[in-house]
């Protein structure tokens, strides 16, 4: 999946790239859908919740990177299952703050 981001585009800086290659999106996913987790779309994760689709976070991850600093803070509303809260502290690293918001 990261590959094929890198290849496309999508994926360009280093840091954005060892995070997606750290978090293992497979985590994240309900256990039914194992087999799909790295595919590159939406995955329903109860409570009418969905996790995005990777590119959406890759891009995001791309877009934020500049601004996710090293002992810096975070804030993810609509969390959904928290992989991109969990990608924004892996790209601050420790003394880093992310509050991640959502419904339930």
């Amino acid at each position: 999946m990261v590959e094929k981001f890198k290849a496309d585009g999508i994926l360009v800086t280093e840091k954005a790239i060892e995070t997606m290659l750290r978090v293992d999106r497979k985590c994240f996913v309900q256990e039914t859908d194992f087999k799909e987790a790295y595919n590159d779309n939406s995955r329903r994760i109860g409570w009418n919740t969905t996790i995005s689709a990777p590119h959406m976070h890759a891009r995001t991850l791309e877009e934020l990177c500049p601004a996710l600093c090293p002992g810096g803070k975070a804030v993810d509303i609509g969390t959904g299952s928290g992989y991109l809260a969990v990608c924004f502290a892996e790209m601050m690293g420790e003394g880093s703050t992310v509050y991640a918001l959502d419904h339930i």
